[in-house]
């Protein structure tokens, strides 16, 4: 801002470089400008988010809270004899039948391709 008010003629070549004694006033407006157009940008980027996550009828976190529940249900069931901390490892196929959601494996499957899904995924 200040090498654009340069005009002493023996600091710059007139002509050429030579500033304009009131550039100030465009190098404020400017700052200005520019300040309110990013905080603007910045609130804009923080509602479509807030829009997309939070007021979508198909939001993720919705669905995420009912498969939420949905797994704590179904835990609470098979872990009873286990007092909630565990489940047996010949229940893990009934557990992962009984989920429904995107986090259970759906009764749709046949029991061996659970199995062999549990296996390949280490459990």
């Amino acid at each position: 801002m200040w090498d654009t008010m340069v005009t002493d003629p023996s600091a710059c070549t007139p002509g050429f470089d030579c500033g304009y004694s009131m550039s100030w006033i465009f190098w404020c407006a400017y700052i200005i400008i520019q300040e309110y157009t990013m905080v603007n940008m910045f609130v804009l980027i923080i509602l479509q988010q807030f829009d997309l996550y939070y007021m979508a009828e198909d939001n993720v976190l919705e669905r995420f809270g009912d498969d939420l529940a949905n797994f704590k249900k179904v835990w609470r069931e098979v872990s009873l004899p286990f007092e909630g901390y565990k489940i047996r490892g010949n229940e893990v196929g009934k557990f992962m039948r009984t989920l429904k959601g995107d986090l259970g494996m759906g009764k749709e499957k046949d029991p061996k391709v659970i199995e062999r899904e549990l296996v390949i995924m280490n459990l």
